[in-house]
This record gives structure tokens, C-alpha cells and sequence, in this order.
């Protein structure tokens, strides 16, 4: 998952025709949004989430059969893209895992930041 500039918009994965569910740490809603059908969501937060914030989503099927909830914490750090990336290492229910990316070294310790 990742969170998008300025904390308005939290996106990620999750199961076709489902709705996503996020709340902060005392369970109010910041948004909702419907899992497309290639399998992503957009829901935009209000209000902004701030780096360190717990959030909670809960996907729901069409059926009315709710995940069990993720816990996110909004990072701290951003990526060399300008993007928060995601503490995070959980998916939805009901997709597979994503891949992560390799690199390969040239050089030894070239792989580390």
C-alpha cells in the first residue's frame, strides 16, 4: 500500500468488486472506496493522515464477508520517487502476494542504500 502526497489518498490491492474500508486509531471512517476490476483502490482520506498514523482497512466482498482488518502505520520516509513507502507487509485477503523487486549487485554492498 501506499500513501499519496499529503495524506489525502491511500492506495493499494484487493479483490475485484470489493469495498475498502479505512479508519484511524479510534475507529473513525476517512474513506471508502470500491476495488476496481483490475484489482486496485484509490480511496481519498479526509481528513489527511500524518506520518506515524495508524490506519486500519477492512475489505468487504460483494457478499458482505469482511477481512479481517490490516494494520497500517503511515511512514515515515519517503522513497526516492517522492512516494511514503509503506511499513506495511501484508495484502488483502484474497490476493495473491505481491512480487518484490530484486536487484542485482555489480559490486559488493552495491545493493545497499
Amino acid at each position: 500500500m501506499l500513501v499519496g502526497p499529503g495524506g489525502t489518498v491511500i492506495g493499494g490491492r484487493g479483490e475485484p468488486g470489493a469495498t475498502v474500508e479505512v479508519r484511524d486509531a479510534s475507529g473513525t471512517l476517512l474513506g471508502s472506496a470500491v476495488v476496481t476490476a483490475n484489482g486496485t483502490f484509490l480511496v481519498n482520506l479526509d481528513p489527511a493522515v500524518q506520518p506515524g498514523e495508524q490506519l486500519s482497512l477492512v475489505q468487504t466482498d460483494p457478499s458482505g464477508n469482511a477481512s479481517p482488518a490490516v494494520d497500517y502505520e503511515v511512514p515515515l520516509e519517503r522513497d526516492p520517487a517522492g512516494q511514503r513507502r509503506g511499513h506495511c507487509q501484508r495484502h488483502l485477503p484474497g490476493q495473491p502476494r505481491p512480487r518484490r523487486a530484486t536487484r542485482r549487485a555489480t559490486e559488493p554492498g552495491a545493493d545497499r542504500p
